[in-house]
């Protein structure tokens, strides 16, 4: 069907990635509805604290106009990180300069609470399990839920995590366990009731592995919290094979200082001194590459598309970002089939890198590799690589933004116009007999068609093919002629030639970022 603000747009889980996607198309315009399982935004712990890289979380937020926001709750010191070894020796540190915001740190639960409370009044349906979802002959979707309420959409937006069901309408792949299961651990008030531990932890994470299968993550939440995971290469039913019920927190923690007997002595209180027992948490993973044959009403967003090892942050920041894009594609594209199409052709190879890369690190870190002391990642460079991909996402994006304002007065940088990659202002190159020339060519595209300025003149006879682009335009120094003009364009680059009657030089060009 062709998209209009009377698309019936329906985004099941309101997690960090429907909201935002709820967030961005109410700035375009369209009302979606989020339905989510939970029944209050605080009806069950939201997890732990999530680093949001400036290359795709940040992206997101700053396309849904709250990156103010954001940065009002984020911990900037939290980015700070130690490694240890299992004999209790640092290893590596890495301290954030005071303007660092590459991939700032805040609580799950405080993301879920800001994105929540920037969508319009009724936006979330809370307490609306989803049990089944089916393809209507006219493509619209009917859902029916477990409350007995049923809806009928044009367009499914499943967020809905790694048990996803949403997914099955689009492929038969399913959860695969990978081989790692955490234990999650928690500690309250750890300034008084935990000191040693808070001084060792700082304002950030510890990372320690023994290279034998055993790991230990653990990261500073806000409130005078800490949570950490106990890793640990075992199978699914570890607790099985060691003869203990996970239900007995003192078989546990007699289970863990046994199997990590050689750790130093100054990094056993994380694995006995938990506050609220331990929760086992088996990782769980989506094949990799998962594609699927793109349906004209359904798609798939975060966990639910791409469910990966959570190691090195990707997941909640591809999660955001892949919310981002479907909300800009809807509002881009004629059809919800079209915006579909557009949106899984970027999506399907960025989450494979992605997840292969996850899914192979957390291995390493438990493996023999990952003890060693050359493993350990330049958070330093990593920052600057989130920068620097930022920087080159806007840029590929090309888009213009506009200010859009919603019920509440609030201001929304929205994309509005995702640009052809020959589009923008070029500084062009070439020599002539009389020197080395500078000009700037300005190309637009408009119903297809190729429009523009070549030294400030309008060109002519402009036509486009892909990333080909051909022009004349007529010349007054250093006399009349009329130049013609053969270009391709690669990224932030532009070759070709220039002729004119009485010769063809090569031209040369570079993007004007602005």
């Amino acid at each position: 069907m062709k998209n209009s603000a009377d698309t019936h747009i329906a985004i099941i889980g309101g997690g960090p990635a429907g909201l935002t996607s709820a967030r961005i198309l109410q700035g375009y315009g369209f009302s979606p509805i989020v339905y989510e399982i939970d029944t209050s935004i605080d009806s069950r712990d939201a997890g732990g604290t999530l680093d949001l890289h400036a290359d795709s979380g940040q992206i997101a937020l700053e396309d849904a106009g709250l990156e103010e926001a954001f940065h009002a709750r984020a911990r900037m010191e939290g980015q700070a990180k130690k490694r240890l070894s299992h004999t209790g020796k640092l290893v590596a540190s890495f301290v954030p300069e005071e303007d660092d915001s590459a991939a700032p740190e805040i609580d799950r639960g405080h993301l879920r609470a800001m994105l929540a409370e920037h969508l319009k009044p009724n936006t979330i349906r809370w307490g609306h399990k989803l049990v089944s979802a089916t393809e209507l002959h006219d493509g619209r979707i009917r859902l029916e839920f477990e409350n007995g309420h049923m809806d009928e959409v044009d367009l499914v937006i499943g967020a809905d995590g790694i048990w996803s069901k949403v997914r099955p309408l689009l492929t038969d792949a399913k959860p695969i366990y990978s081989g790692v299961s955490y234990l999650e651990i928690d500690f309250a008030d750890v300034e008084t009731d935990h000191p040693a531990l808070s001084e060792l932890v700082g304002p950030g994470h510890v990372f320690v592995t023994d290279g034998a299968g055993h790991g230990l993550v653990v990261q500073r939440n806000s409130n005078g919290h800490i949570r950490g995971y106990i890793a640990m290469l075992a199978p699914v039913d570890w607790y099985i094979h060691a003869g203990i019920s996970l239900d007995d927190t003192d078989a546990i923690r007699r289970y863990l200082v046994k199997e990590y007997s050689e750790w130093d002595s100054i990094l056993l209180p994380f694995l006995t001194d938990t506050d609220s027992g331990y929760l086992n948490r088996p990782i769980h993973i989506l094949p990799t590459p998962l594609t699927w044959k793109s349906n004209r009403s359904v798609t798939l967003v975060g966990d639910a598309a791409h469910a990966m090892a959570p190691f090195g942050g990707f997941g909640v920041n591809l999660a955001m970002l892949d919310a981002a894009e479907i909300a800009h594609a809807v509002a881009k594209h004629a059809t919800v089939a079209e915006a579909i199409a557009a949106y899984e052709s970027e999506m399907f190879p960025r989450a494979s890198e992605h997840a292969v890369g996850a899914n192979a690190g957390i291995l390493r870190f438990l493996s023999p590799e990952g003890a060693k002391s050359g493993m350990v990642p330049d958070h330093e460079a990593e920052h600057q690589q989130y920068r620097d991909a930022a920087e080159a996402y806007r840029l590929r994006q090309g888009a213009d933004t506009t200010l859009v304002r919603n019920q509440s007065n609030e201001v929304l940088h929205i994309p509005t116009k995702s640009l052809h990659a020959t589009e923008g202002r070029w500084t062009i190159t070439f020599k002539t007999p009389r020197g080395e020339n500078n000009i700037e060519l300005v190309l637009a595209i408009d119903n297809e068609e190729l429009s523009g300025t070549y030294d400030g003149q309008p060109i002519q006879q402009g036509k486009i093919n892909g990333c080909d682009v051909t022009f004349t335009t007529r010349l007054t120094s250093p006399f009349p002629m009329k130049v013609s003009f053969k270009l391709t364009v690669n990224g932030d680059m532009m070759t070709g030639s220039a002729k004119a009657p009485m010769m063809k030089v090569p031209v040369n060009g570079i993007r004007v970022v602005t």
